[in-house]
Parts: C-alpha cells; sequence; structure tokens
C-alpha cells in the first residue's frame, strides 16, 4: 500500500473512531472511560509520532508542520525546554498514572531520551536543542537576532547554559520524576550531572548567575554580561532552591540542602535597607540592584519580592530554622506602602519597577531613534504615585501574603512539616469536569486525532520593519501579529488535563 492510501485509511479509521466514541443514546452523547481513554492516546500518538522531534516539543506549529515556534521560529531540528518539552514529559507521566495506559510511560520516557540527548557537556540546558547543531548559529544570525526589544539572552549564540525560565531547573526536575516513579537506572546519570551542575553554578554567598559558565571575556562588548550577576529574576532562585530541597528529600544528600540554606541567606544579604526591604531582578557584586538586559533597570521589583518571602518561608518550613523569617516582616510592609491601584478583595496594582533609594515609580519611553544594531532604545524616567503610568504592572495578592506568613510564623513545632507538604507536596489535583466538556473534545479533533486551532504569534520584530506607536510621547511597538492554524502544545496539554480530570471522577 503506498503512503497516500495509508494515510487515506488512518484518516478514515480515525474518522469512524471518533463517530463510534460518539454515538447517542436517548438523545444523549454517551462516553465512557473507553472512549475517553482512546482520544487521548489517539491524541498523545500523533503528538509523540509525527510532531516531536526526537521526543522533544516546541510551544506552537503550523498544521502541515512546516513552521515551528519557541519563542522564536524554531527549525525543525529544535524542541524547546523552556516552557515546552519538560512540561509535555509531565502530562504523559499524569496520564500514565492516572490510566496506567503502557503508551503514554513511553511517550514520556521518549521526553527524558530528548533531554538527556540535549543535555550540555556542562550539566544544564539551553533554552532550547538544536539536533542539526552546524545551523544554529545560521538560525542565531538571521532569525533570533533580529528581536528588536530587549530579549538579549536570544540574540547571541553564548553556547552555554541557563537557568532562566525554569530551563535547567525543569529539566532535571522531570527527570527526577520520571526517576523517581520507575527507578530505572538510565536516567540516573544525567540527573547526577544535572544536580552536580545546579551546585557547581552556585557563587559562594549562595546566588545562582542567569547563566553558567559564566561569560568571559571573549563575550562582544555589545552583549553585556549580565548573566552573571546575581540574578533572582524569572524564577532563577527560587526554582533551583526548590530543586535542591526535593533532590534532598529523594536523595538525602547534604549538599542539596545546604545549597538551599545558602540560597535563603543570599536572600538575607541582598535585602535592600529598612525603607527598601525588597529585592531587585538582578544585583552586582557590591549586592546593589544592577541593569540586566536593555528593558531592565537597576530597582527593586514587587513580584520578585514576593517570591524572596515565599523561598525565605519555604526554607524556614523546610528546615525550622526562624532567620530565614526575618526578613519578611520588612518586605511585606514595604510592599503595603508601594502599591498603586487597589483592585479589591486585597489584590493590589503594583508598578513593575521601584527606583532604589527614593520609592519612586519607574517609567520608560521607547525611542524613535535606535541602535546601531538596530535594537531599541529607551529613555527612563521617575515619579511618584498617582501619574499615568504606562508600563508593565504586576498584581499581588496582599491579603492571600500576609495571612500566609502569620499562619507560618506562628505555626508550632509539630505542625510545621505538615505545611510544608501540604504547601510544596501536593499531590497534582483534579477538577471535576462535565461530560459536556469531555464530549466537546472528542468530538473536536481532526481527522489525525489531535486538536487544531486558530492562533496568532509574534512574528519576529524586524529592525528594518517594526512600527511604532506614539502616544502622547511614550513609545509603544506595535507587535507584528501572524495567524496561524495548527497545533498548540499548551492546549494539548489542557484537553488532556481535562480528560484526566473526568476520568479520577469515575469512581
Amino acid at each position: 500500500m503506498n503512503i497516500l492510501n495509508r494515510k487515506k485509511m488512518k484518516h478514515i479509521a480515525i474518522i469512524i473512531v471518533v463517530i463510534g466514541l460518539c454515538l447517542r443514546v436517548n438523545g444523549q452523547e454517551s462516553i465512557n472511560r473507553e472512549k475517553v481513554l482512546a482520544t487521548m492516546i489517539n491524541a498523545a500518538d500523533y503528538m509523540a509520532n509525527t510532531v516531536s522531534m526526537n521526543g522533544g516539543y516546541v510551544h506552537m506549529y503550523s498544521e502541515d508542520l512546516s513552521v515551528r515556534m519557541g519563542e522564536g521560529y524554531a527549525r525543525e531540528s529544535q524542541i524547546w525546554i523552556q516552557s515546552s518539552t519538560p512540561r509535555m514529559g509531565h502530562i504523559y507521566l499524569d496520564a500514565y498514572e492516572v490510566t496506567a495506559e503502557p503508551k503514554f510511560l513511553e511517550y514520556a520516557k521518549d521526553v527524558a531520551n530528548a533531554l538527556i540527548a540535549g543535555q550540555h557537556s556542562a550539566g544544564g540546558w539551553h533554552y532550547f536543542v538544536d539536533f542539526d547543531p552546524v545551523g544554529t548559529q545560521i538560525w542565531f544570525d538571521n532569525i533570533s537576532s533580529q528581536y528588536v526589544e530587549g530579549r538579549q539572552e536570544h540574540r547571541y549564540n553564548f553556547g552555554n547554559c541557563t537557568f532562566d525560565d525554569n530551563t535547567t531547573a525543569g529539566a532535571a526536575t522531570y527527570l527526577m520524576r520520571l526517576y523517581m516513579s520507575t527507578l530505572d537506572p538510565a536516567y540516573k546519570a544525567t540527573l547526577d550531572k544535572a544536580l552536580n551542575f545546579v551546585l557547581e553554578a552556585q557563587y559562594p554567598n549562595g546566588a545562582w548567575p542567569q547563566r553558567y559558565p559564566l561569560l568571559d571575556e571573549d563575550t562582544p562588548l555589545e552583549f553585556p554580561k549580565y548573566p552573571n550577576l546575581y540574578t533572582l529574576n524569572d524564577g532563577v532562585h527560587k526554582n533551583n532552591i526548590a530543586l535542591m530541597l526535593e533532590a534532598f528529600e529523594n536523595f538525602g544528600d547534604e549538599r542539596y540542602l545546604e545549597a538551599a540554606k545558602k540560597g535563603g541567606r543570599f536572600l538575607m544579604i541582598s535585602q535592600g535597607p529598612k525603607e527598601q526591604a525588597a529585592w531587585a531582578q538582578q544585583f552586582n557584586f557590591d549586592l546593589l540592584p544592577e541593569w540586566g538586559r536593555t528593558h531592565e533597570p537597576a530597582a527593586y521589583m514587587p513580584r520578585v519580592t514576593r517570591n524572596a518571602i515565599e523561598i525565605l518561608e519555604r526554607i524556614y518550613l523546610f528546615t525550622g530554622d526562624r532567620r530565614y523569617l526575618r526578613p519578611i516582616e520588612y518586605a511585606i510592609d514595604w510592599l503595603d506602602k508601594n502599591y498603586m491601584d487597589d483592585l479589591g478583595n486585597g489584590v493590589y496594582n503594583f508598578p513593575w519597577y521601584i527606583e532604589a533609594g527614593t520609592n519612586k515609580i519607574i517609567d520608560r519611553i521607547i525611542l524613535e531613534d535606535k541602535d546601531k544594531n538596530g535594537y531599541a532604545l529607551y529613555d527612563y524616567f521617575c515619579y511618584e504615585k498617582g501619574k499615568d503610568y504606562k508600563y508593565k504592572k504586576s498584581k499581588i495578592d496582599l491579603t492571600h501574603l500576609k495571612k500566609q506568613y502569620s499562619d507560618i510564623k506562628n505555626i508550632d513545632e509539630d505542625n510545621r512539616i505538615p505545611m510544608y507538604e501540604k504547601l510544596y507536596k501536593k499531590k497534582k489535583s483534579y477538577k471535576k469536569v462535565s461530560d459536556q466538556k469531555v464530549i466537546d473534545l472528542i468530538y473536536s479533533v481532526n481527522n489525525d486525532g489531535i486538536w487544531i486551532e486558530d492562533f496568532t504569534y509574534d512574528a519576529i520584530e524586524d529592525p528594518k520593519t517594526t512600527k511604532y506607536d506614539f502616544d502622547d510621547g511614550k513609545g509603544r511597538y506595535i507587535h507584528q501579529k501572524v495567524s496561524y492554524t495548527g497545533i498548540v502544545t499548551k492546549t494539548f496539554m489542557k484537553n488532556m488535563n481535562t480528560m484526566l480530570s473526568w476520568i479520577m471522577y469515575l469512581d
């Protein structure tokens, strides 16, 4: 049978299955566990056997798979560790744990094999893995380097690993979960190498850089060495500490616990003075807020401060050492005094950045002129509350933050570990979903058994063509949205989770 006939027969078979799954009984759609599971298996088969590259994934795909998207347009040979591949592994493992269907475990192992193949020689991971490294530099030159606004992390091929956006910690956490589920030694060597990498990358004072190995004098001057700074931004500190604590729980290696405690001590020494008892995205080697990327001024940051509070609470609950609680009250007081808008129910809007030394709000203008490389230039300025703020805002539930701190601070010793487990060791929970919602998912797959949708994507911001909107002097980019029809991995994961939730409530 030729390829076209095989594809035709496959499509007919899937159509028959889908129709059979949705037979009506007494005018009502009828579903059962077998029908739901069959839909899940068909979708997973297509993702694993047709969409994936060596077991790994990117964020989005055009329907014919000719266009692939991570944080930039991806090559066919690329998979993205950031936000895609480990998350797909987790959903396959979830599906296996709920259904015991061997195929889901097989696909979870395919993800692990992709991570093993893509592990950097130092032990961590880059944002993506390219299985055709010959063309990687061409991709950087023609695609990734063309961003206009920020994103220096993708403009240059630094050739190292990143802790940014849960990349290395996320990959290691997934491998640890798979290893603990299977005890398959095939994953232990890679996991050990990754954990040792996190230990090696930690500065003596407990901080981590954004990237490791560190950048050196060979890095071009036009690419500042902000990745070497002490970094809290985008979950670097939080995710590494969570990984270290989990590794200690699983393997009992005291080095992991000490790394987590050192991370907590770094937060204690890097917190701002009492009137600004906050934290920045990154700190210089004098423990002062420092510039990161061109859109990240040296400033204190409310959302990073909230994350630091949560890290300190977690370490206290794990260790019982009350010193980790000392910075929190001052930090909450700083947040209490520096919100912008009361949104109700204890939730407040905060400015993205607050100036060190003054507590003034930092705003910015994007200038019409660009630098010699075509990248954006900004003008930053500060003001007190009450002005027309243009830059990004962040929402923080201060009521919840205060209550959780009060509960943790006042917990008695007998309940400290149970509270830790309640907050940080929760098993995945599933909410009950309606039959109709699952029926809709079963009906909505295409002939290949997968969900197809319309979506938009930020096209690469070409320095020659990016447009501006100047409104009262506040320059803003008009992002170039491009429309596609295709597969979104987040949607696949969401739909699989919905069907798992339905199965969990059958009994």
